[in-house]
């Protein structure tokens, strides 16, 4: 199931912490009842950490590295897939010390792996 970034913001920009709470406790909802969730990004040209640290970060701290085997992101440009990668990066070294991340799913606006 497809969560629309634009749903949870005003305009094009994600940069409130309280919004990136509202999109992750979508994504739990789904998660709780299906396995894969696509955070679909398209019309949005910037995210900020604020934004992401509850999508990402605090997902990852609830349900562990493996989640995001079952997060797909669409439509999301490279700045923005730069900045989940970080995030994913920095949460799973919280999570677990000393071992590579592996970054699953992520495509681009061009539909590229």
């Amino acid at each position: 199931m497809a969560i629309m970034i634009k749903d949870f913001i005003k305009g094009d920009t994600a940069v409130s912490y309280e919004d990136g709470k509202k999109c992750l406790e979508k994504e739990i909802e789904i998660l709780n009842i299906q396995e894969k969730v696509t955070l679909d990004f398209a019309g949005i040209s910037y995210v900020i950490t604020a934004f992401l640290n509850p999508v990402i970060g605090d997902l990852i701290l609830q349900k562990g590295v493996d989640v995001m085997k079952c997060i797909e992101i669409k439509n999301a440009n490279e700045s923005i897939i730069q900045k989940i990668k970080q995030n994913v990066n920095c949460c799973a070294q919280n999570v677990i010390v000393g071992q590579n991340v592996l970054w699953y799913n992520i495509i681009n606006s061009r539909g590229k792996r």
